[in-house]
């Protein structure tokens, strides 16, 4: 790939969730109300972001959800085939928007983690499938 057409993916990337950033912070704001609230952790609810390989799109959920929605709320993302490493596009271009996510890890989607969380965000259509009959394994 030469280097133009990966700057230009940047840049494309970068756009994206610059509008995204205002999309979702306005959406969550409304939602949520305008200030974040106080509650001890342990009563927190999580919610589960769960797309493939837990690399972009449920990566930049959870930095989002984390940096807009009340401290009632806790995130966790997963992915059904995690990846070694976040997508580095998506990393830059969290950052600039404010939200850092270089710290991050892909995860692997686990039984405990459907079974705790609150609700269950599916990053990808056919996962809703996997979701469910992971869940139904359990029981």
């Amino acid at each position: 790939m030469d280097e133009t057409n990966f700057s230009d993916g940047r840049k494309i990337v970068s756009i994206i969730i610059k509008a995204i950033t205002i999309s979702m912070s306005d959406t969550i704001m409304k939602f949520f109300g305008k200030s974040k609230t106080s509650s001890s952790n342990k009563d927190a609810k999580t919610i589960l972001f769960v797309c493939v390989e837990n690399a972009g799109r449920s990566q930049i959920a959870e930095g989002f959800f984390k940096k807009y929605a009340p401290s009632r709320f806790k995130t966790v993302s997963a992915g059904t085939k995690p990846a070694y490493q976040l997508n580095p596009i998506v990393v830059e271009a969290m950052k600039e928007v404010g939200i850092d996510i270089s710290k991050q890890k892909s995860k692997e989607l686990t039984d405990e983690m459907i079974r705790e969380s609150y609700n269950v965000v599916n990053m990808v259509v056919w996962i809703k499938t996997f979701v469910l009959q992971y869940s139904y394994q359990r029981l």
